[in-house]
């Protein structure tokens, strides 16, 4: 006589999953090993497909139009995923899979503090939103469809609300506007035109004003010629805002100083990354564009000069050879300090994500005028 065997729900789920954990054939979690070596942690040009839960960084599609952020508490990395309207973000999690998110905001830039996930948009007006992990619950912060009426409440650095006109002059400057956390979690924008704002309420920005930051900036050119294209923590209390006509660098003890570029940085493509290093110095990568020759990675000194770098010549997506030429010749989508002293770096060209050391000694020459 033959018997049926019925195998009870639980235990078939039991039997699948130790089928499908097995340990994979390739490495799921690449790190650098050495000074000056670069691996690739996530993205596969050779798969089109939109990633899914469960499945590894490595063997997926990545592709991003930016926005890239490391949890500085988890380690988890943040990247928006392109297509779908932005909605999706793809969490990276310690064993190099992927989490899907359906949290979205279409081109923002991220940052993650705790349980929150940051998020702003600048491409039309200015959008910032708060995200639970836990509950993926979003609260809207600043809601602003049209440039033309942001509908913001700007208050001066005393807290008193600016003239009408003042209102104006500011929310014509939010288009492409830069966005971080400050070191103690306060959320900060920097408009395109230079100007630097805290985020105190739903709807409600006020100025921040470092003794000498105005100045500083006026000696970049003022407002009109600033043109942000990054910004960054930098300490506790320091940031780092990065445009097409300099850098202007606020230290933990609120002093500022300013780095203006020569005209021949400024008509060349701007660099979109800016990565504090120990010492005080400041890494500068992007500055490239697909008709450029050679890559433009650049080192703001302790002392404020401007030098200009060389990691090697130009590589293309395809060429990929674990050198820092890869680093500088890559469009940066986001760049991050990991955990274990590593960065983190979107390289928007390949549709990459990247991880380096840098060299121990980065020789650097005066850039040329």
């Amino acid at each position: 006589m033959r018997y049926t065997r019925v195998i009870p729900p639980v235990a078939l789920l039991a039997a699948l999953s130790a089928c499908t954990q097995h340990t994979p054939s390739f490495n799921p979690t690449p790190h650098p090993t050495r000074p000056g070596q670069v691996v690739i942690i996530a993205g596969d040009r050779e798969t089109s497909r939109t990633p899914r839960d469960g499945e590894y960084a490595v063997r997926v599609n990545v592709r991003s139009n930016g926005g890239l952020t490391v949890d500085q508490g988890t380690g988890r990395i943040y990247v928006p995923i392109a297509g779908d309207g932005g909605r999706r973000i793809a969490r990276i999690e310690a064993d190099g899979r992927i989490t899907m998110l359906p949290v979205g905001i279409a081109d923002a830039q991220l940052a993650v503090s705790g349980d929150h996930l940051w998020q702003m948009a600048s491409y039309a007006g200015l959008e910032l939103s708060r995200t639970s992990l836990s509950s993926l619950r979003t609260t809207d912060v600043l809601e602003s469809d049209e440039e033309t009426d942001p509908r913001f409440k700007i208050l001066d650095r005393h807290g008193e609300p600016l003239s009408a006109t003042e209102a104006d002059r500011l929310n014509k400057n939010w288009r492409g506007s830069q966005f971080a956390l400050s070191g103690t979690g306060v959320p900060i924008v920097l408009s395109r035109a230079g100007q630097l704002f805290e985020v105190v309420g739903r709807n409600v920005l006020k100025r921040w004003e470092p003794p000498g930051y105005e100045a500083a900036l006026r000696d970049l050119g003022g407002a009109e010629d600033f043109h942000a294209t990054e910004l960054v923590a930098d300490g506790p209390h320091g940031v780092i805002a990065l445009g097409r006509a300099g850098l202007l660098r606020v230290g933990a003890d609120g002093g500022v100083r300013a780095t203006e570029f020569p005209r021949s940085a400024k008509t060349a493509p701007p660099w979109t990354a800016a990565l504090p290093l120990s010492g005080g110095a400041v890494l500068l990568l992007g500055g490239v564009s697909p008709l450029q020759g050679s890559p433009r990675p650049a080192l703001i000194t302790p002392d404020g000069d401007l030098q200009s770098l060389s990691l090697g010549l130009q590589r293309e997506c395809d060429e990929f050879d674990g050198s820092m030429a890869d680093v500088a010749s890559a469009d940066p989508g986001g760049a991050s300090k990991g955990r274990d002293g590593s960065y983190i770096m979107l390289n928007k060209f390949c549709g990459v994500i990247y991880s380096f050391r840098l060299p121990s000694h980065l020789t650097s020459e005066p850039y040329r005028q």
